[in-house]
């Protein structure tokens, strides 16, 4: 039997025939939460809500947009027989590193904006980026990728 009890199926279950998979529902609620901390911080500190919902929409929208362009630009190859897989972004195809770079370019056009403080909201923001970071790992662990899928091949 070895350990293959590791490989974990990465679809949860199918909503009318299409395929819900772990790793989106676990990206979910690394956003919920960023977002409950991020609130919850910002309200600490004198930011109204919805000014924070604000930061934290425009954040998470063009962390993704960043994450994908990042990945495509450090995987260019792959695209360049087919320009138009840059778009189907459920084939997978994201990476942290361009996230962090388009969440940070956000809150820093946004915080000229409102007239914010970029350092306040940044340390708003890094508890956020932290707990999601973490929640947002397991899903990489769901999909085998980045550290779950070496343990089904050791045995």
């Amino acid at each position: 039997m070895g350990l293959n009890f590791l490989a974990i199926d990465p679809i949860a279950f199918e909503l009318f025939g299409w395929p819900v998979r772990w790793y989106g529902i676990i990206i979910g609620l690394a956003i919920l939460v960023g977002y409950i901390l991020f609130t919850r911080e910002a309200s600490r500190k004198g930011i109204d809500s919805d000014t924070s919902f604000d930061l934290l929409f425009w954040t998470v929208i063009f962390g993704l947009v960043g994450a994908r362009i990042y990945y495509v630009i450090f995987s260019s190859n792959s695209y360049l027989s087919d320009p138009l897989s840059i778009f189907r972004v459920w084939e997978g195809g994201m990476a942290i590193y361009g996230g962090v770079i388009g969440g940070a370019i956000t809150i820093y056009v946004l915080c000229q904006r409102y007239k914010l403080s970029v350092i306040n909201v940044f340390d708003i923001a890094i508890s956020a980026l932290f707990a999601g970071q973490l929640i947002g790992r397991w899903g990489n662990f769901m999909n085998q990728e980045a550290h779950g899928g070496r343990y089904r091949k050791l045995f």
